[in-house]
């Protein structure tokens, strides 16, 4: 027989989980499945599971092959966010369980519901490299703008120093005809820092 783990969610005081529980209730009975544990709290969607205790009770029994499936209503019981989701459900398959939500009919354990979810992962994946693009996108192009303005502008993580003696021992040895990383070596500085720092120091030279 199926054991199974009951979920119910909603978001405020005023709003009452039972009718959730009771939805589950009868199609786990109807499947002839076991309900082992029935979880229940009041909690945002928009939290994530170590704000939520309830989630993660179930979960860790879950993984503690305390029962094969886990039950919700509708998708966003679990959470609103789609990592958040995909997360839950890595979580889900790893134990070797599955994933049943009612309103949207999908049962992981079956094929089809198992690649709705397969689907639903790469989405997820794609929602996030392009985010991160925008951000480096975003970060670029204020980065561009700002160095319009003031070609010192630096944004990131504060830049080490140029004491005057360590500039005029680098362009000394620069002169000299010493190599970037020689000259980095030399002065115990990244080789980067000290070839930007010299074409730099050349530029307002010229």
């Amino acid at each position: 027989m199926t054991k199974v783990i009951i979920y119910a969610r909603v978001s405020t005081d005023d709003q009452n989980e039972d009718r959730q529980v009771e939805r589950l209730t009868e199609h786990a009975e109807r499947c002839g499945w076991e309900i082992v544990e029935v979880r229940r709290e009041k909690v945002s969607g928009g939290k994530g599971r170590a704000q939520r205790p309830e989630l993660d009770a179930a979960l860790k029994a879950i993984t503690q092959r305390k029962a094969d499936k886990l039950c919700v209503l509708s998708i966003d019981r679990l959470g609103r966010s789609l990592q958040d989701l995909i997360n839950t459900l890595q979580t889900i398959e790893a134990a070797g369980a599955h994933l049943y939500v009612d309103d949207q009919t999908i049962d992981t354990s079956t094929p089809m519901g198992s690649m709705i979810f397969k689907i639903t992962a790469i989405f997820a994946e794609f929602e996030l490299s392009v985010n991160n693009k925008r951000v480096r996108d975003g970060v670029k192009a204020y980065r561009e703008k700002m160095r319009k303005k003031d070609p010192d502008f630096h944004f990131g993580r504060p830049k080490k120093s140029w004491p005057r003696p360590v500039l005029d021992k680098v362009m000394q040895l620069h002169a000299e005809g010493m190599s970037y990383r020689k000259i980095a070596e030399a002065v115990d500085r990244p080789f980067t820092s000290v070839r930007d720092k010299i074409l730099q120091e050349k530029k307002k030279a010229a």
